[in-house]
């Protein structure tokens, strides 16, 4: 929710929608990237996990084997926090990159 969000009242309103509650997420959660077979499970796995918050969503994501990267604003700075499954697949292809040439 980094770029699509807009402030009313001192708060910072979220485009995501919290399907528990019918309302704007008002978690921490600024980005929710995940690597999935495609788009449309990487989408629906990213908006859930917004939804759950910045702890819940990474335990759920470790618990499940998802490769995620989740990064929360946290007292006025950005935290970071992956799953092994997304660290693995970075390295992975960080290392097939260094391969090849320009």
């Amino acid at each position: 929710d980094y770029r699509n969000f807009y402030s009313a009242a001192g708060q910072r309103i979220s485009h995501f929608i919290d399907p528990k509650t019918g309302q704007p997420i008002m978690g921490e959660i600024a980005s929710a990237s995940v690597i999935a077979d495609n788009c449309a499970e990487a989408d629906g796995l990213a908006t859930g996990l917004m939804s759950l918050g910045f702890s819940d969503g990474l335990q759920r994501a470790e618990r499940e084997g998802w490769a995620v990267l989740l990064i929360a604003r946290q007292n006025d700075q950005f935290v970071t926090a992956s799953t092994p499954e997304f660290d693995a697949y970075i390295t992975e292809h960080a290392t097939e990159a260094e391969g090849t040439q320009p």
